[in-house]
């Protein structure tokens, strides 16, 4: 999980999915139970990478293969929960946007997974993600609640990271509920948590939310020097998504992305 956080925060997504298919395939799952418990994370993260490449069907076929083996009784109950808990999280984000009742479905059940283990840090990662999806489903009242709960969790923690994903998501639900003050709050909040972090990826996002309460409040010369940082941002980490969120579907996307 370390080497996988590693990859995913650094934004290295070819790496971190060769890696663990590397991983996969040096391990035989039914050699024992800790092999197989291996065989189960390598794969599913790796999904975690295809999805981010732009192939959630290809990960989900994998999120598939790793389910079915976490049904093998030598695993253990505790160790079931675990399992399924972390595949049903990435399963939730292969889902999202095109199947949203089913990624809420995911969320869900990974957080009750975890919560059910006593595990906050990865509990508070599911509400993150649940919060996500919510809002993605024009649910924003009852995303802002399971985002302020993470929040609550991961400043205990003190993870920054996470803090900043947070704060964009509470934007973006602010915003899409017309209550202005308070996105640009959140988004000016996540771009300083991201500037002392050195997290571009999430800096790139809050100048994202800020570029368009730019162009809400009119202020248009603003707007544009806000998305030439935020164009800039994505086309240094390689992020087609976020990129075409930043133009918003205009213009042509920089060289290599």
């Amino acid at each position: 999980d370390t080497l996988g956080f590693y990859y995913e925060w650094r934004v290295r997504v070819n790496e971190g999915r060769q890696a663990f298919q590397r991983l996969a395939e040096a391990v035989d799952p039914q050699e024992s139970a800790h092999a197989r418990m291996t065989y189960i994370r390598a794969r599913a993260w790796q999904a975690a990478f295809l999805r981010q490449a732009g192939k959630p069907d290809v990960a989900l076929e994998l999120l598939d293969e790793a389910a079915a083996l976490c049904e093998h009784a030598s695993l253990g109950a505790q160790a079931q929960q675990i399992e399924r808990a972390f595949i049903a999280y990435q399963r939730g984000y292969c889902l999202e946007r095109r199947q949203n009742e089913r990624a809420l479905a995911c969320f869900r059940a990974s957080v009750a997974r975890w919560e059910a283990c006593g595990d906050s840090w990865w509990t508070a990662l599911g509400l993150g993600g649940l919060g996500h999806a919510l809002s993605w489903s024009n649910h924003f009242i009852e995303a802002r609640e399971e985002l302020s709960k993470s929040v609550e969790i991961f400043e205990r923690y003190g993870h920054v990271r996470e803090l900043v994903f947070l704060h964009n998501r509470l934007c973006d639900c602010n915003q899409f509920k017309g209550e202005l003050d308070a996105a640009r709050f959140y988004a000016e909040r996540a771009l300083a948590l991201a500037e002392d972090a050195g997290n571009r990826k999430g800096q790139a996002g809050a100048l994202r939310n800020l570029t368009e309460l730019a162009v809400l409040d009119g202020d248009l010369q603003k707007a544009d020097a806000r998305d030439r940082d935020t164009v800039h941002l994505y086309c240094s980490l390689g992020v087609p998504i976020g990129l075409a969120r930043a133009r918003g579907g205009r213009g042509k996307p920089c060289r290599g992305v």
